[in-house]
């Protein structure tokens, strides 16, 4: 009796086969379920527009800049936008004595989208 061992040409189309089976199977549900989602539970399209308190410069490189005294609420909390174009409240320019400032620069972390105006990092630093 001898043992013939497999072919391994089959052996790996019918792994590839299964493979791509498995992949299309998650594909099509998760297809499924952000269709159903959509259905069930539509968005409101104007939750993450950022317009109303957010401007394009219209200068090259295209910036993106706060609108000073800009209020709206964006994704479920009020944000505000003082004078200066910062988000929280005004600050004035002359600096009071024995007093340190710093600015930071970020991106939608720094900004603290989907959080209060009190609750974003660089207002932490205020109770330092």
């Amino acid at each position: 009796m001898s043992y013939e061992s497999p072919n391994p040409v089959l052996w790996k189309t019918g792994s590839l086969k299964r493979l791509l089976l498995a992949s299309l199977s998650i594909c099509l549900t998760l297809l499924g379920l952000e269709l159903s989602v959509r259905m069930l539970a539509p968005q409101d399209l104007k939750y993450w527009d950022s317009s109303d308190f957010r401007r394009i410069l219209s200068t090259t490189p295209h910036f993106v800049e706060n609108i000073p005294n800009a209020t709206w609420n964006f994704l479920g909390v009020p944000v505000s936008i003082n004078d200066l174009g910062l988000r929280g409240k005004a600050t004035s320019l002359a600096k009071p004595p024995r007093t340190f400032r710093v600015l930071v620069v970020g991106d939608s972390i720094t900004f603290g989208y989907g959080v209060k105006d009190t609750e974003a990092y660089p207002q932490d630093w205020n109770s330092c």
